[in-house]
């Protein structure tokens, strides 16, 4: 029913996927039987399985290829890879045992590959991927203009990432207290966005809860094996508050030395929305943006169809739809936690966490998606609907007219909670 939604017949798309596992491999011509190959549920066009057993250990390699030609390698049981179109017309993919890069078998500007990833680009960026695709009536230099996406990319990353030690958001946070520290524009565009969302939400979104992030072994430090102890969590709560900042036109500045700003929440939003006034400035006005999940979509695809959006559903075991959405020309922007955590003691953490008790979220509130017409304001909305318990999030989604879905687990699955606004964007 969906083989009119792609470029690449079954048996080109196989072949795709038999390349992938052969390299993946380093062994050609591996023997495929015809029961590996299936066409399943709407979104997926071919999913091809190989498994081989190692040193005793069963090892199980997924390949598949959706109805939007985006081509996911499942690696060692269940590890995402996802394959890239280089510029020589190759694809290549990182293999997450090692990090060694991998070389699919084709021949440079091979036809069958330029075809799948005809006006798609590909990157990586702020620890994830991203991906543009876009629908053109004129010719694009799709080479320049990735060069100006990775540029204006790379620069929110020397402005705000929290990796880098040396980003103006990393020099702020070592500043002593009350002394204003001059922001570029971009970086005051999103801080003074944070701010708002902050005021609006009492302090659900707080970009100050970078110390707790850290504690709970969340952040750039790395992971943690135990929960740290209360004191531990009240000495870090009192460096923590959006209260403690003050944003004018001479800078930025804060009242506790030892506080930290930490704009993960919507910095991957305001990316999304930067790449996409790229591609309006290059006179695209139909395309697709997406950094790590968060999307920014406008106009139709190719087929002149709108962009059909899948939410996925929140299980930490297998990959499913929940939802499927036509957003028109909005940001989208979905928060769960059902990925990101860990236990102790039969207890999960959520990397979610409270600004208002210093821990991670106990709602019942898995994920929450919400559309608006900036990814960036969508972005920070999402956590902050997330750490809301689901009712309250409800309730806060109708007074500000949001187009909000919420999942929630149930004894018996999973419950969905739709604001009004979001009803004419379901798909049926």
């Amino acid at each position: 029913p969906v083989k009119d939604k792609v470029h690449l017949t079954d048996a080109q798309s196989i072949q795709v996927c038999k390349n992938y596992l052969n390299a993946i491999w380093y062994e050609p011509n591996h023997n495929f039987s015809t029961d590996e190959v299936s066409i399943s549920d709407e979104k997926t066009i071919v999913r091809l399985s190989y498994t081989r057993k190692v040193d005793n250990t069963v090892w199980t390699n997924d390949c598949l290829i959706t109805k939007d030609n985006i081509l996911w390698a499942y690696v060692e049981n269940g590890k995402r890879g996802r394959l890239r179109f280089e510029d020589e017309g190759q694809l290549s993919i990182n293999e997450t045992s090692n990090g060694t890069q991998v070389k699919i078998i084709t021949e440079k500007h091979d036809p069958l590959v330029v075809s799948f990833f005809k006006n798609m680009i590909t990157g990586e960026t702020m620890g994830t991927y991203y991906v543009v695709k876009f629908h053109s009536e004129k010719a694009v230099d799709t080479i320049k203009l990735q060069q100006k996406i990775d540029t204006e990319l790379e620069l929110v990353n020397d402005l705000m990432s929290t990796y880098r030690p040396e980003s103006e958001l990393m020099r702020f946070n070592r500043q002593p207290a009350n002394r204003v520290f001059p922001l570029s524009e971009q970086t005051r565009v999103v801080m003074t966005e944070a701010l708002r969302l902050a005021e609006e939400t009492d302090g659900v979104l707080d970009v100050t809860v970078g110390p707790l992030v850290e504690l709970w072994g969340f952040g750039a430090q790395g992971r943690v094996e135990y929960a740290p102890a209360e004191a531990d969590i009240a000495a870090a709560r009192q460096v923590v508050g959006f209260e403690k900042l003050e944003l004018t036109a001479a800078g930025l500045s804060k009242t506790v030395a030892d506080l930290a700003v930490d704009l993960s929440t919507i910095a991957k939003g305001y990316g999304v929305d930067q790449v996409a006034q790229i591609l309006e400035q290059n006179g695209i006005t139909n395309y697709l943006v997406e950094i790590g999940g968060e999307m920014r979509l406008k106009g139709v695809k190719a087929e002149k169809q709108p962009w059909k959006i899948a939410i996925e559903k929140p299980v930490s075991a297998e990959r499913a739809v929940q939802r499927i959405l036509l957003p028109g020309d909005m940001g989208v922007a979905t928060s769960g936690d059902y990925r990101n955590y860990f236990e102790e003691d039969g207890v999960r953490y959520s990397h979610l966490l409270d600004p208002r008790t210093g821990k991670p979220i106990t709602n019942r509130t898995v994920s929450v998606t919400v559309l608006h017409p900036s990814c960036m304001t969508a972005d920070g909305y999402a956590t902050a609907l997330n750490v809301m318990a689901a009712q309250e999030a409800l309730a806060f989604a109708e007074q500000h007219q949001l187009a909000v879905l919420i999942v929630t687990k149930t004894a018996e699955g999973f419950n969905e909670l739709t604001s009004s606004a979001m009803l004419p964007y379901l798909a049926e």
